[in-house]
């Protein structure tokens, strides 16, 4: 299956991306609001069994089971998996949150 993986670009500096990222990094899905998703862009999709398998990949590879659209970083707690289905989850320190949930 093909997940998409959104990152907040870290080199964005202006405030409301800034702000969000780093509210997001720290804490994850209680950091999270509605507002924060107009941040958020596509940088991959990732061929992969479930979210757990996302992470890893997204982690350490295999490479040839990334798509790359846009420069990221390891996919990490404040990033948003979404599922073929179009469900989003955020990661969180532990495990991951669907953001309808939020």
């Amino acid at each position: 299956m093909q997940f998409k993986v959104l990152q907040i670009d870290a080199m964005d500096q202006n405030g409301g991306a800034y702000m969000a990222r780093l509210e997001t990094t720290f804490k994850g899905s209680l950091g999270y609001k509605a507002e924060h998703s107009q941040y958020y862009k596509p940088v991959c999709s990732i061929d992969a069994e479930d979210l757990d398998a996302v992470f890893q990949i997204g982690n350490i590879g295999p490479e040839s089971r990334i798509t790359r659209l846009a420069p990221m970083h390891s996919v990490s707690v404040g990033d948003i998996i979404e599922d073929p289905q179009g469900a989003q989850y955020m990661v969180n320190s532990f495990g991951f949150k669907e953001l309808t949930d939020v």
